[in-house]
């Protein structure tokens, strides 16, 4: 459960990931920023369908968490990404790499995905 992991991981970055926004929240569950994506990124089949317009809303997210600095420049943290729609069992191996690869390019080290209630959305778990 994504509680767990943020009580082993106090630096984490735990982001809310919205069909329609990305929500950066602190580890008490207030958000600390939000950002309405400018271009859509999901389809009717898809929460994460484009790339580049994730990408932009994602460092324009990161702009809050380092004051105007580049997001990871001086640490590479691990991400946990809740997927706040719903999902149906878990997700396709391409969209996991997808959502993995949105945080590795913005710098991450690892990169864990739950589902709104806090699970896992790996089956593999790591």
């Amino acid at each position: 459960m994504i509680q767990d992991d943020l009580k082993k991981h106090s630096q984490a970055i735990w982001v809310h990931f919205y069909k329609n926004r990305m929500e950066l929240m602190a580890l008490d569950g207030t958000v600390k920023a939000i950002e309405i994506l400018k271009i859509p990124y999901h389809h009717p089949r898809m929460i994460l369908a484009d790339f580049e317009s994730a990408t932009t809303t994602l460092k324009e997210l990161m702009k809050h968490h380092s004051k105007g600095f580049f997001f990871f420049k001086y640490t590479a943290p691990i991400a946990f990404v809740q997927i706040m729609e719903p999902i149906e069992d878990y997700l396709a191996k391409i969209e996991i790499r997808c959502f993995k690869e949105l945080f590795f390019n913005a710098g991450a080290r690892q990169v864990k995905l739950y589902n709104l209630v806090g699970n896992s959305l790996e089956m593999d778990n790591d």
